[in-house]
């Protein structure tokens, strides 16, 4: 982590979203796929999260497609193709925009302002208490009169 300058995230599922949280931690900014059912709530919680994309358009034998949506096969076809291509590498970037996302500067203050979001809310204690909370609320409820 402290040897980079950004964390890339490649997921297109994601479990607990962890990978969304940590890097801020270290004040490196996540790039990657928007997964809104876990994104959704960092950025409920105020998290600014400007470097993701949400599809990755390609050019198949099909005509255009979401990278993530390919069987392995053809994300292997994709990525051969554009290893073996400079213009189509360029074309790629320059249409999907994802050379300015993947590159895009993150000031001091976002990156001060996620993190102290996530130490707030997302922090082991924060947790603990959240579930104290729940366990209370649940024996209080649960209380035979």
């Amino acid at each position: 982590m402290n040897g980079a300058d950004r964390i890339v995230t490649t997921s297109r599922r994601e479990g607990f979203g962890m990978s969304f949280l940590e890097s801020w931690l270290f004040g490196k900014p996540v790039v990657g796929r928007n997964i809104g059912y876990v994104t959704q709530d960092f950025k409920e919680e105020g998290l600014v999260l400007e470097n993701l994309y949400d599809k990755l358009p390609v050019e198949t034998p099909e005509g255009a497609r979401d990278f993530a949506e390919l069987e392995p096969e053809g994300q292997r076809r994709v990525i051969r193709r554009l290893m073996g291509s400079s213009e189509e590498r360029g074309k790629l970037l320059a249409e999907t925009g994802i050379r300015e996302l993947l590159f895009r500067k993150v000031s001091a203050d976002a990156r001060k302002h996620n993190r102290a979001i996530i130490e707030e809310k997302y922090s082991l204690e924060s947790y603990g208490k959240r579930l104290a909370r729940v366990y209370e609320a649940m024996s209080i409820g649960s209380a035979s009169p």
